[in-house]
């Protein structure tokens, strides 16, 4: 059996089927859109300070609560209740356009969030809370 060499080579043709890869693209695209959505609308509009840089300190025109370890939350040196803190911030509102709040570390978040649904009861718009610099 002799075979010419036209008999023998047969053009092998090697094609990509892009239409899988296409379609796989697609559905990453879908999940990675409908996934986005969701981290743009959840949690709260917090904006933190830059490690680097230390923020300005705080001035004498901003007002502050200091919230101890066991949720007792002062004014001007005075241990208040929730409902005398509201008080005492709307009479102090023309002092300050914002409040700052220096709580211990150890108290509960539930404490932190009284405070600061106190100064937005008294009509403040800007709240903060006072932070430690790190250090390495």
């Amino acid at each position: 059996m002799n075979f010419s060499r036209g008999e023998i080579e047969e053009e092998i043709s090697f094609d990509i089927n892009v239409i899988p890869l296409i379609d796989v693209l697609l559905v990453l695209l879908i999940f990675f859109m409908a996934s986005a959505s969701f981290i743009a609308n959840g949690g709260l509009d917090v904006k933190l300070p830059a490690s680097s840089n230390q923020s300005k300190s705080a001035s004498a025109e901003q007002l502050r609560i200091v919230v101890l370890q066991d949720g007792s939350l002062q004014f001007e040196g005075k241990t208040l209740s929730e409902a005398e803190l509201v008080a005492r911030l709307k009479a102090n509102i023309g002092k300050s356009e914002s409040v700052v709040i220096r709580a211990d570390e150890k108290t509960e978040h539930g404490n932190v969030v009284r405070a600061m649904d106190a100064a937005k009861s008294a009509g403040f718009e800007k709240v903060a809370i006072a932070t430690t610099p790190l250090t390495r």
